[in-house]
């Protein structure tokens, strides 16, 4: 990488794997494991961010803040209005069927804002504690969010499906 980066984010779009955070820069490498000098930037420098990717679009989200910047196959970026519906840090992101989900990165807020393939934003369902420093994953038609932090480690977890 060109910088460094503490507590980066990665998603892949087309055949590319973007890295971001700490910087306004996006390092790109694509399928043949090259590191392009290409000239991608979030919307603002932000760290602790979630990812994921949805409907042809590779997404970050929140890093201290509500923001969130898609980038097609071509890299070009498009920052979402509206973006999440509160700040987050360290928020799980991942991609159930067709929908991006970004839960958690909130001690104050459970809701997970989802964004399906033309970028809309609703609010999902909650988790059932807010908490930051979670994990995200996806099986079958299932998400799985769990652990995570709120004044103390958790041990929770959270399967959300989508309708």
């Amino acid at each position: 990488m060109t910088r460094m980066r503490g507590q980066p984010s990665g998603a892949k779009v087309g055949g590319y794997v973007l890295i971001a955070g700490n910087h306004t820069s996006v390092e790109v490498y694509d399928e043949n494991q090259t590191h392009l000098a290409l000239d991608v930037e979030l919307s603002s420098s932000r760290y602790a961010m979630g990812s994921a990717e949805v409907g042809g679009y590779a997404l970050f989200a929140g890093g201290y803040s509500n923001a969130v910047d898609a980038f097609d196959h071509e890299l070009t970026r498009v920052t979402l209005e509206p973006g999440l519906s509160v700040v987050r840090s360290l928020p799980a992101g991942c991609t159930l069927e067709m929908y991006a989900l970004f839960g958690g990165g909130s001690t104050e807020e459970a809701a997970i804002d989802a964004f399906d393939e033309n970028l809309t934003r609703t609010i999902g369902p909650s988790l059932s504690q807010a908490r930051a420093s979670l994990t995200g994953a996806v099986v079958g038609k299932f998400a799985i969010f769990a652990g995570g932090y709120n004044r103390t480690y958790l041990t929770t977890v959270d399967i959300i499906t989508v309708e």
